[in-house]
C-alpha cells in the first residue's frame, strides 16, 4: 500500500534510523549548517522540534537513495521495473468531496502570517527566508491540465512572497499563458506530502500531461484530491500545509541569490511577486525544508 501521508513515511524512516528528532533550539538561520553536519555523518533527516515557531521542521528526507527505496518502498532489485511500471500504467485522481485532513485549520485575509511557520535562511547570502520544498500545483489555462512542479519560494512579507519559474517549465508557460489571456494566474504551494508526489515533480513528461495520473501510477493508487479555497486548484486531501496565491505578472523584485546544492549561489534576478489568498493545514502541522 502506497504512504497515505506525508506523517506515515515520516515514520517509516524514524523506525529505520533514518530520521533524527531535535529537541534543542536551533535559529532558522543554523538550519543549514545544522543539515550540512547531519549529511556528513550518515544523511539522516532531521526534524528539528524547537526551532522559534510552532511548527516542528522536518528537512532531509530526500537526502540520499536509501530514502528514496523506501519512499517507493522498493529494493535495488526492484526499484527500476516499480518505476517503468507505474509510469507506463497512469491512474486518475479522485476528487474528495466536503473537508479534508488539509482544511482543518483555514486562514484568510487579515489573519494570513506566512512567517508564522518555519522558513531559514539556509546560506548567508541567500536573499531571505526560502521555501525549498514546496511544490506548485497550476493549471494550463486553456485547456485546464494540472502541472505538479517544485520551485523555490522566497518570503517577502507576512503575504508575498516570490519564486523562480523558468519559461520554459510548464508552471512557467502556465502563467505565460495567463498573461496573454488577461488572467490573473492563481495557483497553490503545498508542502508536505505523499513522498513518491515530490519524485513524480522531476518527471520529464509532455504539457499535455496530467501530473496527478503519473503520481498515481507510480504510487500505485490514485492520489485524494480536494478544491482549494480561493483558487479553482486540487491539492492533495493529507498535506500538511497549502498556500494559495494569485502571481502579480506585473510586478517584479529581485529573487535571489540562493545558495545551491552544487555549492554555489545562484544569482538573483527579476522575478514576479505573488500574493497569498489562503493558507489551510492540518491540524499542528509538520512543515518542511530542503
Amino acid at each position: 500500500m502506497p504512504y497515505q501521508d506525508f506523517r506515515q513515511f515520516l515514520d517509516v524512516l524514524r523506525q529505520r534510523g533514518e530520521l533524527v528528532d531535535v529537541s534543542r533550539f536551533i535559529a532558522l538561520s543554523d538550519v543549514g549548517k545544522a543539515l550540512k553536519q547531519a549529511y556528513q555523518k550518515g544523511r539522516p533527516a532531521v526534524c528539528f522540534k524547537n526551532n522559534g515557531t510552532e511548527f516542528p521542521l522536518v528537512c532531509g528526507v530526500y537526502s540520499d537513495r536509501r530514502k528514496a527505496l523506501l519512499a517507493f518502498q522498493a529494493d535495488e532489485k526492484s526499484i527500476l521495473k516499480n518505476v517503468l511500471d507505474g509510469l507506463a500504467n497512469p491512474i486518475a485522481p479522485i476528487v474528495v468531496n466536503g473537508e479534508a485532513p488539509c482544511h482543518e485549520v483555514v486562514i484568510t485575509g487579515d489573519d494570513i502570517d506566512i512567517n508564522r511557520f518555519p522558513i531559514p535562511t539556509y546560506s548567508p547570502k541567500d536573499g531571505g527566508p526560502y521555501i525549498t520544498a514546496g511544490i506548485v500545483v497550476s493549471k494550463d489555462p486553456e485547456t485546464g491540465i494540472p502541472d505538479v512542479g517544485h520551485y523555490r519560494f522566497l518570503i517577502l512579507g507576512k503575504n508575498t512572497f516570490s519564486f523562480s519559474a523558468q519559461p520554459f517549465h510548464r508552471f512557467g508557460k502556465n502563467l505565460t499563458k495567463c498573461q496573454k489571456m488577461g488572467i490573473t494566474p492563481k495557483a497553490a504551494l503545498i508542502i508536505g506530502v505523499d513522498p513518491v508526489i515530490a519524485y513524480t515533480c522531476q518527471v520529464q513528461v509532455h504539457d499535455q500531461t496530467n501530473d496527478w495520473e503519473v503520481a498515481g501510477g507510480l504510487r500505485g493508487a490514485p492520489v485524494e484530491l480536494t478544491k482549494c479555497k480561493t483558487c479553482d486548484i486540487e491539492v492533495p486531501t493529507t498535506a500538511e500545509v497549502v498556500i494559495e496565491f494569485e502571481v502579480d505578472m506585473a510586478k517584479t523584485v529581485m529573487e535571489g541569490p540562493l545558495g545551491e546544492y552544487t555549492g554555489y549561489y545562484t544569482p538573483a534576478s527579476l522575478k514576479p511577486v505573488a500574493r497569498i489568498t489562503a493558507i489551510t493545514h492540518r491540524e499542528k502541522p509538520i512543515f518542511q525544508g530542503l
